[in-house]
């Protein structure tokens, strides 16, 4: 293909095109507006929410807490008040967890609100968890499911009743293992559930994401495209999310064949089980659209027949805004291989009409895809080197509080390889040959990924074809460098569109510490869009080279500046106590990524650094050490209650007391041939004994009886049962005023790893 005609003004006009797809995209991508406290009674206010939210998020609310019974009570008593029927149920549950010989165990309290149907064959049901972490309030994680749950419940008393039955779970210790969720596969309404709706955050802002179902994918998609106002979300997600190594409570319904949708909002992710997750960071339009989506839902659901049993999956996306779409996932591989076969015939006939030649096109492919991996280890890099300067990586999270700039500065990054690798080709290869080897590795790109993750196809086969499309009618449109530059932009703003409104979202949920995964496929991206930056920059790749170089360094550089611990934002700085008895010492830990100012004055300026799995086997990481006095704090108690023979097998009965402050009484047990062990009332799973044999077994029980735990172990043989157990307070030891955090730090979130915990540890043989 000759060299497209050029003309300053039109050049101009595409450039400053592209760029507004790219902020329609963002800018669209956004939850809707909150309705104030004088909105009709039957639809949702996020206003009224937030008088809700506002006293549910007051402090943070761990499972057992006194402030979760406080919660509890006057969730209770606001039910009453609205005339709805409510339950409290109590139950003992043991679920194994992770790896081999690891059960989890709590009572549990879930609050269960029943809406009779006019038939009630069947039952919808609405989950979301009123528990929070012990590192912060929980407005977003999740006050705003409580909150909007209620708000919902108000708006649905104000009709009649539906036809299906509606259940409102608010769950108890999700945050310890989803335990409340598994406590209510033992309540009789469980049976009646047909669909699940649960909601969570992973942030404080941002639109309310549909990013997981279960059951009959695409029968789901349809009535949540017919039904929700702004339905948002993209089958990329349901993809991604099972990689992240999260679960909610919608993984215990799934797992046990129950239809449902999972939506959150991600965006402020690092303020995710931090002390800023708290209603002055929650944004109102998050919590009115995920309100939005659950009473319009609940209503449309409630009011049909139950779903089928299979139902024929399907690819769905946001091509900007709220604008769903969406078609059977059986259409994708075939478009993406019809996709592939136009392209290869494409570069065939580009190659007999002498435009292409081969050894052209393998130096194109190879220098798309070692330059979109060179963009990723740039990014990576260049994060890595800012988040150590600025001290942002003691966020777990891997973001930051004004991601902006950062976001900014690492997408101008990626422009270098690839305007590197264009300047490197400028006089070996043409525009035809980069143009055919971008689309060619996307198509094989798009054909390897529809195989593997079918939902993802659409990032890859709607961008091909609009690329395919604006080469075609590039070889049609003549000189004129009007009509050159309508066709690009007619190719490359929806182009940009599309893939924006995808890759923002996954960029959010990935977080800056993983942007180079995101940007990758952004850079692959630009290779699309070739005919329009080359037209644009006119051979001037040297110069965009240097000046994406000074742009991403400049917003960069912003960024690290603004960054910094403030009283309205607080850095995470957390230190924790381990008091051994069995060796009548003492030590303070701490995290390397936070250790401080503030954590020198227990462990130093320069303490060591060695493995404690005695005291914190979850974090497998060294952690900084300091001997610390031995305080005198309150242990677990064991007492012997009764021990009998039959034959070879032994039965221990013991009562565990632990001190009031307890939220994890742990036991480790050795690799013993135990025949039973009975947790409180409940057995451990045989899966379990067998597991434990070979590798030991571990119970974790959050926040254990005030009366006592009681244990009952059936061992074989004589071998003495040497049991460690493990009190865990989610704090540290009370601090004198001149000791405690300033304001500008907070403790480092909980579930990351290092947060504020005291761990007494003692072995006894049984």
């Amino acid at each position: 293909m000759s060299p497209l005609p050029s003309g300053l003004v039109p050049r101009a006009s595409l450039a400053l095109l592209l760029v507004g797809a790219v902020a329609l995209a963002l800018a669209t991508h956004r939850p809707p507006a909150a309705l104030g406290p004088d909105a009709p009674p039957d639809v949702f206010s996020a206003a009224r929410a937030r008088q809700h939210l506002t006293w549910i998020a007051q402090a943070p609310r761990p499972v057992g807490s006194t402030r979760l019974i406080e919660v509890r009570r006057e969730l209770i008593s606001l039910l009453a008040a609205m005339r709805v029927p409510a339950e409290v149920q109590t139950a003992e549950v043991l679920r194994p967890q992770g790896s081999a010989g690891t059960v989890l165990a709590a009572t549990v309290h879930n609050i269960i609100a029943h809406l009779p149907g006019t038939e009630g064959r069947q039952a919808v049901l609405v989950s979301g968890h009123y528990d929070s972490v012990p590192s912060g309030p929980g407005a977003g994680d999740d006050g705003s499911a409580v909150a909007s749950m209620l708000e919902a419940l108000r708006a649905l008393r104000t009709g009649p009743p539906l036809k299906q039955d509606v259940i409102f779970l608010f769950t108890d210790a999700e945050e310890a293992g989803l335990l409340g969720a598994e406590g209510f596969r033992q309540h009789p309404l469980f049976s009646k559930v047909a669909l699940a709706l649960n909601f969570e955050a992973r942030g404080t802002r941002g639109p309310s994401l549909l990013f997981e179902t279960t059951g009959p994918q695409g029968w789901l998609i349809q009535r949540f495209q017919e039904t929700a106002p702004h339905p948002m979300g993209n089958s990329l997600a349901g993809e991604v999310y099972p990689y992240l190594g999260a679960d909610t409570d919608l993984s215990i319904f799934g797992r046990a064949g129950v239809a449902g949708m999972n939506f959150a909002f991600i965006e402020g992710l690092i303020h995710y089980h931090t002390w800023l997750d708290s209603p002055e960071q929650l944004a109102d339009g998050s919590l009115q659209h995920h309100g939005e989506n659950l009473l319009t839902l609940t209503r449309a659901l409630a009011a049909g027949d139950a779903p089928p049993r299979e139902a024929p999956a399907r690819v769905y996306f946001n091509p900007v805004g709220a604008w769903l779409v969406s078609y059977p996932r059986a259409w994708a591989l075939p478009l993406c291989i019809l996709l592939l076969i136009v392209e290869v015939l494409g570069t065939v006939g580009s190659a007999r009409a002498g435009r292409l030649r081969l050894g052209a096109l393998a130096l194109a492919v190879a220098g798309t895809v070692l330059g979109a991996l060179a963009a990723a280890v740039l990014v990576t890099l260049a994060w890595n080197v800012t988040q150590h300067a600025t001290d942002l990586d003691a966020f777990a999270q891997g973001d930051s509080h004004s991601p902006v700039p950062f976001q900014a500065g690492l997408l101008a990054l990626v422009f270098v390889p690839f305007a590197l690798v264009r300047r490197w080709g400028q006089h070996h290869l043409q525009d035809e040959a980069w143009g055919h080897g971008a689309r060619l590795s996307w198509a094989v790109l798009a054909v390897v990924i529809t195989v593997l993750c079918p939902g993802a196809s659409y990032l890859f086969a709607w961008p091909l074809l609009l690329a395919l499309l604006t080469q075609h009618a590039l070889r049609r449109v003549g000189k004129n460098p009007w009509g050159v530059g309508l066709v690009l932009a007619l190719g490359g703003t929806p182009l940009l569109v599309l893939s924006t409104s995808t890759l923002y979202p996954l960029a959010a949920a990935l977080g800056l510490s993983l942007a180079g995964v995101a940007l990758l496929l952004a850079t692959l991206i630009l290779g699309l869009l070739h005919p329009a930056l080359s037209w644009i920059v006119q051979g001037r790749w040297n110069a965009v080279a240097m000046g994406a170089a000074a742009v991403g360094a400049v917003l960069l550089l912003s960024g690290a500046v603004a960054a910094g611990p403030r009283a309205d934002r607080p850095w995470p700085e957390s230190i924790a106590y381990w008091l051994d008895r069995d060796g009548n010492r003492a030590f303070w830990l701490s995290d390397e990524a936070t250790h401080g100012a503030w954590a020198a004055q227990f462990l130093g300026d320069a303490p060591p650094a060695k493995r404690f799995d005695e005291a914190m086997p979850w974090l497998e990481t060294d952690v900084l050490y300091h001997e610390a006095a031995l305080l005198p704090l309150p242990s677990a108690r064991t007492r012997l209650v009764e021990v009998g023979h039959e034959g070879e097998v032994r039965t221990i009965a013991l009562q565990v007391d632990s001190p009031p402050a307890t939220a994890v009484l742990r036991f480790n047990l050795p690799p013993l041939e135990f025949l039973e062990i009975r947790v409180g009332h409940s057995p451990l799973p045989a899966s379990v004994l067998a597991a434990g044999r070979s590798e030991g077994i571990r119970i974790d029980y959050w926040q254990p009886p005030p009366e006592g735990l009681p244990l009952l172990l059936k061992v074989r043989g004589e071998a003495p049962v040497r049991m460690r157990s493990s009190t865990i307070s989610l704090n540290v030891p009370t601090l004198s005023d001149s000791q405690r955090r300033p304001p500008s730090l907070m403790a480092a979130p909980f579930g990351f790893g290092f947060s504020d915990v005291t761990v007494i540890t003692q072995t006894e043989a049984l």
